[in-house]
């Protein structure tokens, strides 16, 4: 029972005011309590926000819900939609992401001249699939030019050989042998 007026019974049965102090109609926690579940709000709604990699959130039907700064940037410094990055599976690859049949998946992805790495990570305790985009573009260009480098040297070197040991054979028909 609640009592308005805060009249309480002494000792003797008496009843008596009691004080009260300017806090206690304040639910008290001990001490060592912290709110980590606020806490934990705030960190990922910040790692979201903040992370330089682009991440596109969908929903288990694969619809796209959500962008971070870093994916809008992306999307408008290319000029492409954000369904540009979905595979052709998407729909698929989302749902069996959530129902644990493939753990993190990722793929390359082409829009026009440009390459996409897009890894799916499903959280499956709040129902959504995170997609990380990243460019690849670069990277591509480079490791060809690599390649077109390595094979260019493979022909160099083995031309090189052959110079080579066609030096050695004719510097030996050209060592005159001394008179005896």
């Amino acid at each position: 029972m609640v009592n308005k007026m805060n009249v309480g019974v002494d000792r003797n049965g008496d009843a008596a005011r009691l004080r009260l102090r300017v806090d206690s109609d304040r639910p008290r926690k001990p001490p060592f309590t912290h709110d980590y579940a606020a806490a934990d709000i705030i960190r990922l709604s910040a790692f979201f926000r903040d992370n330089p990699v682009p991440i596109l959130v969908c929903c288990p039907d694969g619809t796209l819900i959500k962008l971070n700064p870093a994916a809008e940037r992306l999307l408008k410094r290319f000029k492409i939609a954000a369904t540009d990055l979905f595979a052709e599976e998407h729909k698929q690859l989302v749902q069996r992401s959530l129902a644990g049949q493939i753990a993190d998946y990722t793929l390359e992805v082409s829009v026009g001249n440009y390459r996409f790495s897009v890894s799916y990570h499903a959280l499956p305790t709040f129902r959504l699939v995170y997609l990380y985009a990243i460019d690849m573009t670069e990277y591509r260009r480079i490791e060809e030019l690599l390649q077109a480098a390595t094979e260019t040297l493979g022909v160099v070197t083995h031309a090189i050989k052959q110079l080579q040991e066609f030096s050695y054979w004719q510097s030996l028909n050209l060592v005159e042998l001394p008179d005896r």
